[in-house]
């Protein structure tokens, strides 16, 4: 409601007739009738809202806003072993264990991360392996299943257990060799690999094979560039259990692809946007008989697929620690 003082100030003089009221005064009367109608009013106002609620017993809850848990982005889903890592003031690692120390120690000092990823997704709470805690910093063992996209891993699953993919079968890369029972007891490949040392040339890479299945056999497998000088050389010395297989490389592209390797390491081992990065270079010789370069990154990218790309199929394996997720 509005308030005329100029109507209040004619009705003043209107009802009071004798003495006459000044018209000054009946104008701050008027005025002050007014502030007084509309403290009344908003006080009123006031309680009257408060009456209602006290009658109607309604609560009156303040909320705090929720944390807003950001959306997983698409993308192909990645797993890893490894520990997180919660550090005050610093977002949420997830780094990759490449030599575990015994759990005595573990529960003492901070992990030995190889890489290092920032991570959101992961509940610390429920984890129960490996735990520890040091001046504030807090970490456990985990297995982690999410999306790595824009330098974060986004997880999705996790378990406290370690996981590992099943060990393949060993498979005789010499279907026509039979070596004898018991032979995966006594296979010494050390006369093998004099041999190839001093005939690289020849020969690629040595290793020994203990096959699945009854009777423990092995056999003595030799990468060989020239199958049959291998065969002359070594047949009278291992007879059934060798097993020669021809390379696919010769020693050329093998150490063509390992410089190579070595190169792309160097250009990128810290500069690959992770807060901590580490790759690594090996030349391996596979069960198969083949020799390959082997190249451990955090996640596979297009440097690294454009790096296997330039040399011949199977030479430079990529190993990523955020494998691509199976099962």
């Amino acid at each position: 409601m509005t308030f005329d003082d100029g109507a209040f100030t004619r009705a003043l003089h209107a009802a009071v007739e004798d003495p006459p009221v000044p018209a000054d005064l009946a104008s701050r009367v008027a005025r002050a009738h007014g502030r007084r109608r509309r403290r009344l009013a908003v006080a009123g106002g006031v309680g009257a809202v408060l009456a209602v609620v006290a009658t109607l017993a309604i609560p009156v809850v303040v909320r705090r806003a929720e944390p807003v848990t950001p959306a997983t982005p698409s993308g192909p889903l990645v797993a890893a072993n490894g520990a997180v890592v919660v550090r005050p003031g610093q977002p949420l690692r997830f780094c990759e264990i490449r030599y575990r120390v015994d759990t005595g120690r573990a529960a003492m000092q901070p992990p030995p991360c190889w890489n290092v990823v920032d991570a959101t997704g992961i509940d610390y709470g429920p984890l129960t392996q490996r735990v520890g805690e040091l001046d504030g910093t807090r970490w456990a063992d985990v297995w982690v299943r999410g999306v790595y996209a824009g330098g974060t891993l986004h997880v999705v699953e996790q378990s406290s257990a370690w996981r590992f993919p099943a060990e393949p079968p060993h498979v005789n890369p010499c279907p026509s060799a039979s070596p004898a029972p018991g032979s995966a007891d006594t296979l010494d490949q050390t006369a093998a690999e004099h041999w190839q040392t001093a005939h690289p040339g020849d020969a690629v890479g040595v290793t020994s094979v203990s096959l699945d299945g009854p009777g423990r056999r092995g056999v003595v497998v030799v990468g060989a560039v020239h199958p049959a000088v291998v065969e002359a050389a070594l047949r009278p010395v291992y007879g059934a259990t060798l097993c020669v297989v021809e390379s696919r490389y010769t020693p050329a592209e093998i150490a063509a692809a390992r410089a190579d390797a070595a190169a792309f390491v160097g250009a990128k081992g810290y500069t690959d946007g992770l807060p901590h990065a580490q790759l690594d270079v090996t030349e391996e010789f596979g069960a198969d008989g083949q020799a390959h370069v082997r190249v451990h990154v955090a996640v596979t990218d297009a440097a690294a697929e454009a790096l296997a790309a330039r040399h011949p199929a199977g030479l430079v394996r990529i190993d990523p620690w955020l494998a691509p997720a199976t099962g």
